[in-house]
């Protein structure tokens, strides 16, 4: 320490460290560390232009993630070394192997992840203009007992500084920057500089291309991430929680992928409500218990877009497909509006007619089948208790079933459903030369179904049991449907009455 005298050049006084230092519980921008080494010189010769004035060489540091004991053997450490000279900054910063289950800013987004990340970064510029830009590799990670590829990414942040306000010269000649001001700190909400990512994640499931984000508390994003037979049933198996009741089985696998780009034009963290994103499917497939769902790529899909604080959704193709083999197609397309503050649904859904020709095979012992199945479904209100209107037909129906001693002509069934049941509203047949009509009604309740009934009115229908034997059969029968009890996919049997 000096004040005045040959080493006190610019007569603020004189300060000159030489330091080598072990480390304990280190706390460094929000990360901990068990420990570290410092060999450090410091020399403030223009104490009066801040650490301007100052000569810092950080020869090196060492960081420890994890130190299981004094002699143990480090996991994940950090090694880095940097200069300031008259406010100028250099240096290099070396990652190797830290664990990412020990990253603090990761603990509360993926909670449980087993995997380690490595690489190697440059700092340059000065103390209020700085980029630290590098190359960062992570080992193929375990999430939930899922496993994910290996991933690579280019890193660049920056921070930027508006000038500082001089009040003066020091007597070497530095300017002299005025008292921080918190107030004038605290009011300011624009950026200071900009976190930049490229690289592909996952074994290239997921790319990320230019993608820019704010360093703010009002964070702008842009950019584009790229889905490459993106896996959505392990993305599915993450999300899922944890059984709560070790008895009860767990629900079947999901199975699929998607492929797409997202654009992403503005986002901000605090206004969703002027989001601009697009999203343009390429493909689409999932799969569970042997049912499956495929977009159409034919024609291209249009993009799905984010826009006016609304979600819109041209009109999509899915082609659907059963266990036993029944297959259809569904269009979608709507929006879903309001959503920065409370969505509210306007969704459409039309099942393409279905030849019901197909079902011969399926279903056993029918020997031909013929006429037509569509349906629409429509979405409305309040995302939270959404408002829907159903509608399936059954029109031009003729079927023969092996054994029934006539065939079932003249089909037309019309199936309504909303939030609160599903409604046979109209059912019509001939059989036997008479008439069938039905009606009916399944409550619903969330998921779940309530107990339900279905009214069957036969008028006139004649049978010959056997040879110079007619007989003419009027009848009026209810059929009491019990739903599911206790959870289980048990049921008591159907109550039948009438004449």
């Amino acid at each position: 320490l000096a004040l005045g005298g040959p080493q006190d050049k610019c007569g603020g006084g004189y300060v000159d460290v030489d330091a080598h230092a072990h480390l304990r519980d280190v706390k460094l921008f929000g990360e901990a560390f068990d420990d570290g080494d410092l060999d450090l010189d410091y020399e403030w010769d223009d104490r009066a232009a801040g650490l301007a004035g100052a000569k810092i060489d950080l020869h090196s540091i060492s960081l420890r993630k994890v130190r299981p004991n004094a002699a143990g053997i480090a996991i994940g450490t950090m090694f880095g070394s940097a200069a300031i000279d008259d406010g100028a900054m250099s240096g290099n910063i070396v990652v190797q192997g830290v664990p990412l289950s020990r990253i603090q800013m990761l603990a509360s987004a993926v909670p449980t992840v087993d995997g380690s990340v490595s690489g190697f970064a440059q700092i340059s510029g000065d103390l209020d203009n700085f980029t630290v830009e590098g190359d960062f590799d992570a080992t193929p990670v375990l999430v939930k007992a899922t496993k994910l590829g290996a991933s690579h990414a280019h890193i660049a942040v920056t921070q930027t500084s508006p000038p500082a306000k001089s009040i003066g010269k020091t007597h070497c000649g530095a300017p002299i920057a005025s008292a921080f001001d918190k107030d004038a700190y605290l009011r300011d909400t624009s950026s200071h500089g900009l976190i930049s990512i490229d690289g592909d994640f996952f074994a290239g499931q997921v790319g990320v291309r230019n993608l820019a984000l704010t360093r703010q508390d009002d964070m702008h994003a842009s950019g584009t991430v790229q889905l490459r037979r993106l896996d959505l049933g392990a993305l599915a198996h993450m999300m899922t929680p944890p059984p709560t009741d070790e008895s009860v089985a767990p629900p079947p696998p999901v199975e699929g992928q998607i492929t797409g780009d997202l654009s992403i034009d503005r986002l901000s963290r605090n206004d969703l409500a002027h989001a601009l994103l697009h999203f343009s499917p390429s493909s689409l497939d999932l799969a569970r218990s042997g049912q499956k769902l495929s977009l159409r790529t034919t024609p291209t899909p249009r993009p799905i877009t984010v826009e006016a604080d609304a979600v819109h959704i041209p009109a999509m193709t899915f082609d659907l497909e059963a266990p036993n083999g029944l297959k259809g197609a569904v269009t979608v397309q709507g929006a879903v509006n309001k959503i920065s503050h409370a969505p509210e649904l306007a969704i459409d859904a039309s099942i393409a007619p279905i030849d019901l020709g197909v079902l011969v095979g399926i279903v056993p012992k029918l020997d031909r089948a013929q006429g037509t199945l569509d349906g629409s479904l429509h979405l409305g209100g309040a995302a939270t208790a959404p408002d829907v209107d159903g509608k399936v037909h059954i029109r031009g129906g003729d079927f023969s079933v092996h054994g029934v001693p006539s065939s079932i002509q003249n089909v037309e069934v019309d199936v309504q459903a909303d939030a609160s049941e599903i409604r046979i509203t109209r059912g019509n047949a001939k059989f036997a030369g008479g008439t069938v009509t039905l009606s009916g009604r399944v409550p619903l309740k969330g998921l779940s179904i309530g107990a339900g009934d279905l009214s069957v009115a036969a008028r006139g229908i004649r049978l010959v049991p056997e040879d110079g034997a007619n007989v003419t059969l009027d009848a009026d029968l209810r059929l009491d449907l019990n739903p599911p009890k206790g959870g289980t996919a048990k049921t008591e049997l159907p109550h039948l009455t009438g004449d």
